[in-house]
C-alpha cells in the first residue's frame, strides 16, 4: 500500500510541476509576442519619420515644384512620391500651405496598421528644427 502510495504522489507532483511550466511558457510566448509587435510598430514610425524628412528633402532640391505656374500660389493636392517607386504602401505627401510653411507626410502601411508622421517647416526657419505633428 505505501509503494502505491508513493507512486500515485509522483504522479501528482510531475502533472502539478508540467502544468506550472506550461503556464509558464504560454506567459513568455505570450510576452515575446507583444514585444516584437510593438518593435514592429516602433520599426514603422521611424520610417514614416524618414518618409516625411526626405519629402522636406526633396521640396527643398525643387522649390518650384510645389507652386502654380505663377510661382505664388501654392498647389492645393501637393505631391505624392512612392519611396522607391514601385512600393505603393511606403510614402510621402508634401504639401506647401498657405503661410508659405512647408508641410510633409510620411505614410505606411502595413496589413490593417497604418503609420503616419507630419512634419512641418515654418517660412524662414532652418531646414533643421522640424515641429512635428
Amino acid at each position: 500500500m505505501k509503494r502505491h502510495l508513493k507512486s500515485g504522489m509522483a504522479l501528482i507532483t510531475t502533472l502539478f510541476v508540467s502544468t506550472i511550466l506550461l503556464v509558464l511558457g504560454i506567459a513568455f510566448l505570450s510576452y515575446l509576442e507583444r514585444d516584437y509587435q510593438f518593435a514592429a510598430l516602433q520599426s514603422r514610425n521611424q520610417e514614416a519619420l524618414y518618409l516625411a524628412l526626405s519629402g522636406i528633402e526633396y521640396a527643398k532640391a525643387k522649390p518650384g515644384l510645389l507652386t502654380e505656374a505663377d510661382g505664388l500660389t501654392p498647389k492645393a493636392s501637393g505631391i505624392t512620391l512612392n519611396i522607391p517607386a514601385t512600393n505603393p504602401s511606403r510614402y510621402c505627401v508634401v504639401r506647401l500651405l498657405s503661410d508659405h510653411s512647408l508641410q510633409s507626410q510620411g505614410v505606411v502601411q502595413s496589413g490593417l496598421v497604418k503609420v503616419t508622421k507630419t512634419l512641418i517647416v515654418k517660412p524662414g526657419e532652418s531646414t533643421q528644427r522640424y515641429m512635428e505633428s
